[in-house]
């Protein structure tokens, strides 16, 4: 599985990839409103850091910007082309205002920049969450997990005595 894209909308995530079946590439799209681990979701909001350094906006608006997607395109075995994009609200619109960086190169054969070097453990390790994800690690889906529920025992009514007929209670 080669992760091309994840993406986050309102409702739902998206995982586009690509399956070698047979030597032939096929791609895949899995879209899902049950939302992925919780570690994988923070792990991608916490690229919106990367699209404001990388676009040279002040560090101090990185909480403005909401991640909405990254798109990696293999270039060749070692190097991968990665873009950000994500979203700020715009006071007098009901439109966002949509930030993309411009493509970066990751080499996974040499360092590089300090940035760039922290960018491609992410990706790596994001990739990998996106891979389970599909393969169906999501968030908790039940309101409790068993090990949380506490059963308490009701105190019940003794039993009626039976001198004083059936109809007491």
């Amino acid at each position: 599985m080669t992760i091309e894209k994840v993406e986050k909308t309102t409702k739902q995530f998206t995982v586009h990839y690509t399956n070698e079946v047979d030597g032939a590439k096929e791609s895949v799209t899995h879209s899902s409103e049950i939302a992925p681990m919780q570690s994988f979701m923070d792990k991608f909001l916490s690229l919106n850091k990367y699209v404001v350094k990388i676009c040279g906006l002040p560090d101090d608006s990185k909480d403005d910007y909401v991640m909405i997607n990254y798109s990696v395109k293999q270039q060749n075995k070692n190097k991968v082309g990665l873009t950000l994009s994500a979203k700020k609200p715009v006071t007098y619109s009901n439109s966002p205002f949509n930030c993309n960086t411009p493509r970066v190169v990751l080499d996974f054969n040499s360092s590089q920049e300090d940035i760039l070097d922290e960018l491609k453990q992410i990706i790596k390790e994001l990739n990998q969450m996106a891979e389970d994800y599909v393969n169906g690690a999501v968030s908790q889906e039940r309101m409790f997990d068993e090990s949380t529920i506490e059963v308490k025992k009701k105190r019940g009514r003794k039993p009626a005595n039976p001198a004083q007929g059936t109809d007491s209670f």
